[in-house]
């Protein structure tokens, strides 16, 4: 089945501020556009939407070895319709979902 999908767009900016020797912030937002054009070629497979995209996060510099590392992301999805047919039978609703991302990392240089 063809997925009819288009070319699109994402769009991102971010910032980062650095506090002192030890402490580094960071914030940023993205758009993403859906490659989906309508609710025909959106499928429960992949029933995808617009995403706006929001993150945080911050280093805690240990010494000049170590590191930490912590991010957080929170992903609001469009709520989209779905209008799907198959030989087994047919689906019509919606699909919407929202997602957090935290992400812990400890760094080490050698």
């Amino acid at each position: 089945t063809a997925e009819n999908w288009k070319d699109v767009y994402r769009i991102a900016a971010g910032v980062t501020y650095k506090h002192d020797d030890n402490w580094t912030f960071r914030t940023g937002i993205a758009i993403d556009e859906s490659p989906v054009s309508s609710a025909e070629y959106r499928t429960l497979r992949i029933p995808d939407s617009e995403r706006l995209w929001l993150s945080a996060g911050t280093t805690y510099k240990i010494n000049e070895k170590y590191s930490v590392d912590f991010g957080f992301t929170h992903i609001f999805a469009k709520t989209v319709d779905l209008a799907e047919s198959t030989a087994g039978g047919s689906f019509d609703g919606t699909s919407s979902g929202n997602v957090n991302i935290l992400g812990l990392s400890f760094n080490g240089r050698f």
